[in-house]
């Protein structure tokens, strides 16, 4: 039904329904559209986000151990005897002592009893897998072994 309203000056033409709202077919599909492409965007973005999510505990996973065992081996030294609670089951740190390289002339030669070397820390998964690696050039006094 089809209504006349006068507001002021002009006039306006609204419709009111009297019976029960019904859609059409086309009203219906387009809104099942939306929805199923909506729904389709947003498991898309959460399915990334936990991909993303995961690759970033693993990286910090690997980090910290690497962390852990650099601290381990700076305070205890390259022979420290690693204590079976720092890593997970099946984990393994080793450290070697090198003297440092690329250094200028005379660079190589000890000062008051103390020479630059460097620490090869690797640490290693529970299937012998190299997990990560990091070099830590340290002052080391001459009476240690390089």
């Amino acid at each position: 039904m089809r209504k006349t309203v006068l507001e002021g000056w002009h006039r306006r033409v609204i419709t009111v329904r009297t019976g029960p709202a019904r859609f059409t077919l086309i009203e219906v599909l387009v809104a099942v559209l939306i929805l199923g492409v909506s729904l389709t965007m947003i498991l898309g973005i959460l399915g990334t986000a936990r991909a993303r999510i995961l690759r970033a505990e693993s990286r910090w996973g690997r980090e910290h151990h690497l962390t852990q065992a650099a601290e381990f081996f700076l305070l205890a030294g390259p022979d420290g005897e690693m204590p079976p609670d720092l890593f997970p089951q099946g984990f393994a740190a080793a450290c070697q002592v090198v003297v440092a390289e690329e250094l200028p002339v005379d660079g190589d030669q000890p000062i008051n009893g103390w020479t630059l070397g460097r620490y090869d820390i690797t640490v290693t998964g529970p299937d012998g897998e190299t997990i990560g690696e990091r070099r830590i050039e340290k002052l080391i006094d001459e009476a240690e072994d390089l």
